[in-house]
């Protein structure tokens, strides 16, 4: 499909910024604007470097519960769409997720991050680690372990991978391109750049002439 079909009749969101509490505000507000004005349909172009969890599991249910009522949402993995930006777009049912031919994606553990260094979870095996982390944050590492476990549930669920799957995955940073990502069911499929849409092809000369 290309993305001028995709995008045909629907209202557009460009979403291209960090998952955080501005930019997730924004896009619930739009959503329920359309909701309210009657849209049908809609497409979330996503671009993110990913952010907060807590702003990304509320995107991820604003999106669903918008998606259950009817309203078809879209959502278009492109440039970069990374951490929470991979929760987000299993929002919505697979055949409703797309990715660019060149989006980068990319999945990772629930991580703490203070000012100079990531902590990934869990790091309950070491207590004083863990004391440390907290006292710098205010988050105990057991929360950021319950954030973990819930991402892991909802990419099992929205995915074709198992649990130890998405296990294995988020024990490193795994980079990948939109093939990767087809193949574990993250996107139903990839926007074709060269499935030109009907209405923009141009018809032969000889078709003109009487």
């Amino acid at each position: 499909m290309h993305l001028s079909t995709l995008i045909k009749g629907s209202s557009v969101f460009d979403f291209s910024s960090q998952v955080d509490e501005s930019s997730v505000a924004t896009l619930r507000q739009w959503l329920m604007k359309q909701c309210q004005a009657g849209t049908k349909k809609v497409v979330i172009m996503l671009s993110t470097v990913g952010g907060n969890a807590y702003e990304a599991f509320g995107a991820y249910d604003t999106i669903q519960a918008l998606a259950a009522s009817g309203m078809e949402i879209r959502i278009v993995a492109t440039g970069r769409c990374m951490s929470a930006g991979t929760l987000i777009i299993t929002a919505v049912e697979q055949k409703f997720r797309h990715a660019t031919p060149n989006a980068r994606l990319l999945t990772h553990c629930v991580g703490i991050t203070t000012d100079d260094q990531r902590i990934e979870c869990p790091v309950s095996s070491n207590p004083e680690l863990a004391r440390a982390v907290q006292d710098y944050t205010g988050m105990p590492i057991v929360e950021a372990c319950a954030l973990q476990d819930r991402l892991i549930e909802l990419l099992v669920a929205g995915t074709h991978l198992s649990r130890e799957e998405v296990f294995v995955l988020l024990r490193k940073e795994s980079y990948f391109w939109p093939d990767k990502a087809l193949e574990y069911g993250l996107i139903g499929s990839i926007l074709d750049p060269n499935d030109v849409a009907p209405s923009s092809k141009k018809r032969p000369w000889y078709k003109w002439r009487r």
